[in-house]
């Protein structure tokens, strides 16, 4: 099925991501550069940031628009379910969604071990840099939606491919470690929902659709230029456990 997409779509996300990275690798390195003070360089980044937030706010939403015809976002038990993005009402939809993930100790190496054992296990990437995780890893999800009593992110990518067939969509994934990136979102929903739902209520397999990563530049293009990732539960909750420094099961 093909989405029919307004060619604004492609320049909104691109006021999107270029306001952020003018700001964030260009303008508050100079702040900080050339301020008398880290303190009037803090507050000074804190409003552009700030600002930037909104342009953020206000990008999504047009996107969200734009998006209003029906999309094959997700494959649940082998049959196509379409989602109309501008049929889900606004209770229902949370824009540039925040959060913190609390890292007490892991290197890059065993998270990237981990989600390769699971996420296109067979297909080769460049590894994370080596680090050592510790303190806190936070950012913003494009979107979180609920659709069918089921939650999903959504994230908009403006790459140029040269085609945006699946295994070119799979190898962009790939090279950007946008797989990392979706891990961790769906590991901060998993968290999120456990905590509102609670223990009781929350089930990661029934309630949780999964990552969608929207290739603005390729949705009217068979596929819609979207990929559909949904971790299985043993990857999320073993990350939940290696996470907060506690020993993950042998197996798991």
């Amino acid at each position: 099925m093909q989405v029919r997409m307004p060619k604004l779509a492609p320049w909104v996300a691109a006021l999107w991501w270029g306001s952020l990275t003018t700001v964030g690798f260009g303008v508050v390195p100079m702040l900080f550069a050339n301020l008398p003070t880290p303190a009037i360089a803090g507050n000074m980044a804190a409003k552009l940031f700030a600002a930037q937030t909104w342009v953020a706010v206000v990008c999504g939403l047009l996107l969200l628009l734009a998006c209003r015809s029906n999309m094959p976002l997700a494959q649940v038990n082998k049959a196509q379910v379409v989602m109309q993005i501008g049929a889900i009402e606004a209770p229902n939809l949370w824009p540039e969604m925040g959060f913190t993930l609390p890292v007490h100790s892991l290197s890059s190496a065993q998270l990237d071990a981990r989600i390769a054992q699971y996420i296109w296990p067979q297909a080769p990437r460049a590894p994370l840099q080596p680090r050592q995780l510790q303190g806190m890893v936070t950012g913003f999800m494009d979107l979180v939606l609920q659709h069918d009593g089921r939650y999903y992110v959504l994230d908009y990518k403006s790459n140029k491919l040269g085609s945006y067939e699946a295994p070119q969509l799979q190898q962009a994934m790939l090279a950007h470690r946008y797989d990392v990136q979706a891990t961790l979102y769906l590991l901060a929903l998993h968290r999120l929902l456990r905590a509102r739902l609670g223990d009781t209520n929350y089930d990661y397999d029934r309630d949780v659709g999964g990552a969608l990563y929207l290739f603005l530049r390729g949705v009217d293009q068979p596929g819609a230029g979207l990929v559909h990732l949904q971790p299985p539960r043993a990857l999320i909750e073993s990350l939940d456990l290696a996470l907060r420094g506690t020993p993950v099961p042998q197996g798991a």
